[in-house]
């Protein structure tokens, strides 16, 4: 009987441990509305090759929500995307002001860390761990974070006939006064190398900078 080349090597496969395992959102999905959360993923793809803007980066934004009344909601990772195209700069400065107290100050300089300075990735650049002084240490990041969230309904594929899960996506990212920003002290989070992800393509709206398919970004978490 013919063996099968799995294409990678053996032995890495037999001295390799296993990925967290994560369980599915099994609750109630969130409704339209405004919620606290930290900001627990920032991966680093590209935009689909039939878009308009096809090849240039993206980032998936993954908000885990904190704090929801009664903790109903606790737990959930809402997901939205951030193009890298100059359409898109107001979406992204929303999101970099979101990760503020809202003053001008700190506005300021989280804009030349993440447009002069660059953000400071992962060896396989797939993650990002800093944006100036600001710990985003994706895929297990803890920076308070508010957002304002759109329910959706389930994608429906024609090809396949079957309707996705229902999903409460990232519409806007709000200032919180009560964020801190950054701090000197703030320790930083070590970060496991992770398994090499590649991440869904989705087509981008030129005016836009949230292309959602949420359904398929929990593999971020398990990198």
């Amino acid at each position: 009987m013919a063996k099968f080349n799995l294409g990678i090597n053996a032995k890495a496969g037999l001295e390799a441990g296993a990925a967290e395992g994560r369980e599915a959102w099994s609750g109630e999905i969130p409704p339209t509305g405004v919620y606290e959360g930290v900001l627990k993923v920032m991966s680093i793809g590209v935009i689909g090759e039939n878009a308009k803007n096809a090849g240039k980066t993206k980032f998936a934004i993954g908000v885990e929500l904190r704090n929801t009344p009664g903790g109903k909601y606790d737990g959930y990772i809402s997901w939205g995307n951030l193009n890298m195209i100059e359409s898109a700069l107001p979406y992204i400065n929303q999101f970099l002001l979101a990760l503020t107290d809202g003053s001008d100050e700190q506005f300021t300089k989280i804009k030349k860390a993440f447009y002069e300075t660059t953000p400071t990735v992962d060896e396989r650049q797939k993650h990002v761990l800093k944006i100036g002084r600001w710990n985003v240490n994706s895929p297990k990041g803890e920076l308070p974070i508010t957002v304002a969230l759109k329910q959706r309904p389930g994608y429906f594929n024609p090809e396949t006939k079957q309707t996705g899960q229902a999903t409460a996506s990232i519409e806007s990212y709000l200032v919180n006064e009560n964020n801190s920003g950054p701090s000197s002290s703030t320790p930083d989070v070590p970060v496991e190398e992770e398994a090499e992800v590649e991440l869904d393509a989705e087509d981008e709206n030129e005016d836009e900078s949230e292309d959602v398919d949420a359904t398929d970004d929990e593999s971020l978490l398990d990198a």
